[in-house]
């Protein structure tokens, strides 16, 4: 039996509790004599391993027979109905669904949750409370995002309410209400500037000093929804993709674009790190990719269902990645599908057709051993990481059927972990390598 873990009623409390197989769990009580209580102070370099924290006190064999055909069993058989759990521990810290989550370093876990609050976890202490809660916001926290100088953290709820807060000293800088019916939030890759766009097509930057904003500026468009921004590598340009099917490349210093018209509302968008080149993602289910110095169209790629009966949301493109060192671009879809595009060739690297669970999010890893892989999570909790360059199948991992809203991983020489950001308030810890 894997670990499962249960919420005490404690504020901002959150431990791990072991199962003890010998004895049976009554739903409506709890008793702590029937648990282990494990605590989370094994720290190394800024990380915990929570792999052996669990075999130290006894509940987690990597040698257990038992446990590797469970896990065997369920990657073959696509059949069961009875999804195992195979998280290494689990983090509670909310009592509704966690829908963003970021890491900073190993050692900051922040997670934005449905009940209007954010948590940030410190992963260097005891973790038998959150280092601190942010609780003034008024909607679900989607957008959670710390900053490139590790000082900053924003936190950004539906009604556009952002707050930005000091990590050092654990307490708010300033709170930034401009942004209605907020989509997306950036950092800027060098200074402390925060960018975010939503409703009415209008995009914010502001600039943050030791004592809140020190300058704002909005970058104006036509009024239909940003759906999604991102950031040139070198900090001088901004990507966005609108609800009206059209794209800009904004000059910020100068408030200029270039503008591409796709024709579908956007959904999506990434940027190469070293060629100048950029993708789109579409709700019908088109990828374009294309220059960023003017704008032309260089490949298209299309997912849309031939089978018109089917749901127009099926052909929406939810994920678009590019690899960190091959013009090779993964995309995932809200049918489940993953695929990976050469973009000199245009051809498919692989494709990998799921159970039609929609994929939430894709992204790139490099593991210790040098081999890039590609993570991809499914909102029906399964996620499943492939090697880079074959397409192989690497690992398939279950979250015994709760939903996946984002992840993070990270890593070293010594292990590498996911963390996912769950229904019901859990974060799932998994085991990547």
């Amino acid at each position: 039996m894997g670990p499962e873990s249960l919420k005490l009623d404690r504020t901002n409390e959150l431990i791990f509790i072991i199962m003890n197989q010998e004895k049976d769990l009554n739903k409506n009580q709890l008793n702590l004599d029937d648990y282990d209580i494990v605590a989370l102070d094994d720290v190394e370099k800024g990380n915990i391993d929570l792999t052996e924290v669990l075999k130290r006190n006894g509940h987690f064999d990597e040698n257990d027979e038992n446990i590797e055909e469970a896990a065997c069993e369920y990657i073959e058989d696509e059949e069961s109905d009875t999804a195992v759990d195979e998280s290494i521990g689990q983090l509670i810290g909310h009592e509704k669904d966690i829908f963003s989550i970021d890491l900073l370093d190993g050692r900051y876990l922040v997670c934005g949750s449905e009940d209007d609050s954010a948590s940030v976890w410190d992963l260097t202490k005891d973790l038998k409370k959150a280092a601190f809660v942010i609780s003034s916001h008024k909607d679900s926290v989607t957008q959670v995002r710390f900053n490139s100088s590790k000082r900053l953290l924003a936190t950004a709820d539906m009604s556009g309410t952002i707050i930005i807060t000091d990590l050092q000293f654990q307490s708010q800088r300033c709170s930034l209400d401009e942004v209605t019916d907020l989509e997306w939030i950036v950092w800027h890759p060098t200074a402390d500037i925060l960018f975010a766009g939503g409703g009415e097509g209008v995009i914010w930057m502001w600039l943050i000093s030791k004592t809140g904003v020190a300058q704002a500026k909005c970058y104006l468009g036509r009024g239909s929804t940003c759906n999604v921004g991102k950031l040139l590598p070198d900090g001088k340009k901004l990507l966005a993709g609108y609800e009206d099917g059209t794209g800009r490349i904004w000059n910020l210093k100068d408030s200029t674009y270039v503008e591409i018209v796709f024709g579908e509302p956007i959904t999506t968008c990434d940027i190469h790190s070293t060629s100048p080149i950029a993708a789109i993602g579409t709700e019908g289910g088109n990828v374009f990719v294309f220059n960023l110095d003017n704008g032309k169209i260089l490949k298209t790629f299309n997912f849309s269902k031939k089978d018109k009966q089917e749901d127009e949301d099926d052909n929406s493109i939810e994920d678009v990645k590019f690899h960190p060192k091959q013009t090779w671009l993964a995309v995932g879809a809200n049918n489940g599908q993953v695929s990976l595009y050469d973009c000199t060739s245009g051809m498919p690297r692989f494709e990998f057709k799921g159970d039609e669970a929609p994929i939430v999010k894709i992204a790139w890893f490099t593991l210790s051993s040098g081999t890039v892989v590609l993570l991809g999570a499914n909102i029906d909790g399964v996620i499943r990481i492939w090697e880079g360059k074959s397409g192989d199948l690497y690992k398939s991992i279950s979250g015994g059927g709760a939903e996946i809203y984002d992840f993070v991983v990270d890593g070293d020489e010594r292990s590498v972990k996911i963390f996912s950001a769950c229904a019901e308030g859990v974060v799932r810890v998994f085991e990547c390598d």
